[in-house]
């Protein structure tokens, strides 16, 4: 889930193009607190991170990180770059010794690779029985930049979705997303030579957009019973899994057990912006509920949407400048926060498409704080999103809802309908 270069170029010039060429976005473990960005601009190292439990005392860490950024100095015959990856474990409260932090040197990196994606893996001691927040950091040692990622994971269970992984096809890179398209083929490894059957659940499930931040609202339980199920079975090259239809699979071992392993499908687009249908929903946040009905009854919705733009801005110019900001904080949404539903549709992504990138982010096993403004400023706005238990994803957050933040909501939505990104 990357936005490409080309692709922000498409989000730059193509989404614009589409819409006006010829026409007038308590801790249960320990504390650990780290500053990160939501900046999608590749200006640090984003490491994607994969855990698999091999077995009941080694686990494999796979990290994936873009090159694009990295600082590459001359060497002995060609200029590269060195970048140093630790990971430190942090047990849950009451669990296991705190176990070694792990350092990692990557193999030096040389400048004819400078974009494209480097992979490294490691082992690691992790006793079974307990829960950890893996605080991975990838430093560039050229420069001594450093960029820190947490990472939850537990031993506690053979259907914890970190003792499932998969490849696509027959390659050997994981998968580092649980979102994937429909037609392709996936193997599944399963940890501890379990050899049985892994049974399948389906779902197709719509969910509702997340209220303004001022709402208080008790979402509808999830119901259990799936569309469809199904079974696997092992062959020589693990569990082979073709995803058909739009929805959701969930692996588990145990069927007595709600936890396990889910892959969502996704349009071959996710997470980019890139036709006028899929920009419709996202602009439901900016406008009321007549409005919206009549742009998506309106017999042309390029040309609808179009006029909105339009219209709020005054000019072309300034459309095709908030059509870009707006659609681009789409994706970057969808890359960070998707989890049973789409980025853009969950909690976090409805505060940042409206808000922006917050000037500070913190976060720690259960819980992420956004701040907008100066840090300890009384002016300042601040959001917590706390940590859902999800059967299905790790990354379902929930906002703290707030009567105090609906000044600051209308603010905002009047903002961008006055024809300025907020």
């Amino acid at each position: 889930m990357r936005i490409r270069s080309k692709l922000l170029h498409s989000l730059y010039v193509g989404v614009s193009a589409l819409l006006l060429n010829g026409c007038t976005s308590s801790e249960d473990l320990s504390s650990t607190k780290s500053a990160l960005s939501y900046s999608g601009n590749k200006l640090k190292i984003e490491p994607e991170v994969k855990v698999f439990h091999q077995s009941s005392d080694s686990s494999t860490i796979y990290l994936k990180f873009n090159t694009e950024n990295l600082l590459y100095t001359k060497g002995d015959e060609d200029y590269e770059a060195s970048v140093t990856i630790e990971i430190e474990p942090m047990p849950g409260k009451g669990d296991a010794a705190k176990p070694e932090k792990k350092v990692v040197s990557v193999p030096a990196i040389s400048k004819e690779r400078r974009g494209t994606a480097v992979m490294a893996k490691t082992d690691i001691f992790l006793a079974e029985g307990n829960s950890y927040n893996l605080d991975i950091s990838i430093r560039d040692e050229s420069n001594g930049k450093s960029t820190n990622k947490i990472v939850k994971t537990t031993k506690t269970s053979p259907n914890n979705r970190h003792n499932f992984i998969a490849f696509e096809g027959t390659s050997q890179v994981p998968l580092f997303t649980d979102r994937i398209n429909a037609g392709a083929t996936y193997q599944l490894l399963h940890s501890k030579g379990y050899e049985g059957p892994v049974y399948v659940n389906y779902y197709n499930r719509s969910f509702p957009l997340p209220p303004p931040p001022f709402a208080y609202y008790s979402p509808k339980p999830f119901d259990y019973t799936p569309d469809s199920r199904f079974t696997l079975d092992l062959d020589s090259a693990g569990y082979r899994f073709t995803a058909e239809e739009e929805g959701f699979y969930h692996f588990r071992m145990d069927t007595t057990d709600k936890n396990g392993f889910t892959l969502f499908i996704s349009s071959e687009e996710f997470p980019e912006v890139q036709n006028v249908q899929n920009m419709i929903d996202p602009f439901r946040y900016l406008v009321s509920g007549k409005e919206y009905k009549k742009l998506i009854e309106a017999p042309a919705l390029k040309a609808e949407i179009e006029k909105f733009w339009i219209d709020w801005a005054g000019d072309r110019n300034r459309a095709r400048k908030n059509i870009q900001t707006y659609y681009r904080r789409v994706e970057i949404a969808n890359r960070f926060f998707s989890s049973h539903v789409e980025g853009w549709k969950s909690d976090r992504g409805l505060i940042f498409i409206i808000y922006g990138e917050p000037n500070k982010v913190y976060k720690t096993a259960q819980l992420e704080t956004w701040i907008y403004g100066e840090e300890r400023n009384p002016l300042s706005i601040t959001f917590r999103f706390v940590r859902v238990d999800n059967p299905f994803t790790e990354n379902d957050y929930r906002l703290n809802r707030e009567d105090y933040y609906k000044p600051s909501w209308y603010r905002s939505i009047e903002a961008w309908r006055n024809g300025r990104a907020y």
